[in-house]
């Protein structure tokens, strides 16, 4: 039994810290994850939106269209105002097209972060509204986060368990007590008057 070993305590300082470092280290990838599934979410909602935009516009498009030709019928118009507006609605049906295919990219990015089978597709069917203004300053937002940035509590956690182990190094070269038990017994059969 180790009396006095010089190692101990800082090999249980170091290993408190580390332990102290797998936890915050499996926070900050919760908090990434969850951050990341946040995102992808937002990024479904805001095509899903702008996929409205299109369709608002492919019909404002569309009207225009309309109207170049009733101008163009009646003698008002150019065959141009008509190229125009047909170019115009081209264009709108091709957003509409790239608005599509992004909310498709959002719902399999969505998916994919939730861990959801493939043949199931994530709908965003919530209404987006303004949930709050930032009025903190700059100064105010980095030193809060600053407060909230799990990895520096990670890197003076690294320092710690450094020192911790540079310590338990040192220990090494120190002298160590120790008790040591050892029993023994024997029995033997044989002669009398012997000695083992």
């Amino acid at each position: 039994w180790d009396v006095i070993n010089p190692a101990r305590v800082p090999e249980i300082a170091s290993a408190k810290d580390s332990f102290e470092k797998a936890k915050y280290s499996y926070s900050i990838v919760l908090r990434d994850l969850k951050l990341e599934a946040k995102k992808r979410f937002f990024n479904l909602q805001k095509a899903n939106e702008e996929i409205k935009v299109a369709n608002k516009s492919i019909e404002s498009s569309t009207l225009g269209l309309r109207d170049a030709e009733i101008k163009f019928e009646s003698g008002v118009g150019t065959k141009l105002e008509i190229l125009e507006a047909k170019t115009q609605l081209a264009r709108d049906q091709q957003l509409l097209n790239n608005k599509t295919s992004d909310q498709k990219i959002g719902q399999r990015a969505l998916a994919e972060i939730l861990n959801l089978p493939e043949d199931v597709t994530p709908l965003v069917d919530t209404k987006t509204k303004l949930i709050g203004i930032w009025n903190i300053t700059l100064e105010e937002s980095i030193i809060a986060a600053y407060n909230m940035r799990e990895e520096l509590n990670n890197i003076l956690l690294d320092i710690s368990i450094s020192n911790s182990d540079a310590n338990s190094a040192l220990a090494a070269g120190q002298p160590k007590l120790s008790i040591v038990n050892t029993f023994t017994s024997t029995f033997n059969k044989g002669e009398l008057n012997k000695i083992s």
